[in-house]
């Protein structure tokens, strides 16, 4: 029996929930992600060395203009987008149009959700928090973290911890039980098997509420992120996955081949390209090769599909 913690992770078992979209992939029809992550803006109050951006320009004051946003908005529950991720790049809750951005979505019949890192939710007001589906905050220090009123938060809440940049485990174990949050233990990416059995060993010196979400490793066999979750920046482009500032080569750093297309013209991009292979072959699929290897099991010719 899969434990309560299978709903902070992603994955197949997710993906399995939603048969019409992967009948619409196999068939090409058109379709948009079910699952967009948006970094609505490149401002940061925290320079944390993990950060997955750390070579743009996080002192800009640049952000998703409102018109791009609400096209995006408009075009992705048009094609079937379920969930929309509110995350960075930057931090979602300094950008301006952050309130209004919610509830656009919500009105648009999409779920919403958000990575925060936390210094900005005592301060965000409660019909705002009210219409999250969950939220989830990234902690890089105790100090970050100690302050926060978390039972003011009516949506699912957990925190997520990148090893090896805090050594303090104990203490943010002991604040886990206490507000009773999960805790995903992630690694730094990309990552070698070893990582993997640093953060086991943690929760298995430590016990719940950490816990981890091991990712498969190896080239995927194929790219069909753009219609599983992809990303749009907060200049407005659609990516390919939200893990391309972790391809090697170009690590803390969105290369220019993985914006697709400007927002403004995702509408036209969508209808331009049915679901197929992308082409690209990250060394690491850090966003899925578990969801790329299925989507192309789907494509793939098998005969006697009746006897399972």
């Amino acid at each position: 029996m899969r434990t309560s913690f299978d709903q902070y992770k992603p994955g197949t078992h997710k993906l399995m929930r939603h048969l019409d979209h992967l009948r619409k992939i196999r068939d090409g029809q058109i379709v948009a992600p079910l699952h967009v992550s948006v970094w609505p803006t490149i401002k940061c109050q925290m320079r944390c060395n993990v950060c997955c951006c750390q070579d743009e320009d996080h002192g800009a004051e640049t952000s998703i203009p409102w018109d791009d946003y609400v096209e995006a908005v408009r075009v992705l529950s048009v094609y079937g987008t379920k969930a929309i991720e509110l995350s960075g790049g930057g931090e979602p809750l300094l950008w301006r149009d952050f309130d209004k951005g919610v509830e656009l979505a919500k009105e648009n019949g999409i779920a919403v959700g958000l990575v925060t890192n936390g210094l900005e939710l005592n301060k965000t007001p409660l019909y705002v928090l009210e219409k999250f589906s969950w939220i989830r905050v990234s902690v890089y220090s105790m100090e970050q973290i100690r302050d926060i009123d978390f039972k003011r938060i009516p949506a699912t809440v957990s925190l997520s911890y990148i090893l090896g940049h805090m050594d303090d485990l104990k203490n943010l174990h002991e604040f886990a039980v206490q507000n009773n949050l999960p805790v995903r233990l992630a690694v730094m990416q990309p990552s070698i098997p070893e990582d993997d059995i640093c953060a086991e060993i943690a929760i298995k010196h430590y016990g719940e509420p950490f816990f981890f979400a091991r990712k498969e490793r190896g080239i995927p066999a194929g790219c069909y992120m753009p219609w599983i979750r992809a990303a749009i920046d907060w200049t407005g482009h659609f990516l390919p996955c939200p893990s391309v500032m972790l391809v090697p080569g170009s690590v803390g750093k969105i290369a220019d081949c993985f914006r697709l297309c400007h927002v403004r013209d995702l509408e036209r991009w969508l209808q331009n390209n049915s679901p197929h292979d992308m082409g690209f072959r990250c060394g690491f699929c850090n966003c899925g090769k578990e969801h790329n290897d299925f989507i192309h099991e789907l494509f793939s010719e098998v005969g006697n599909v009746e006897f399972v």
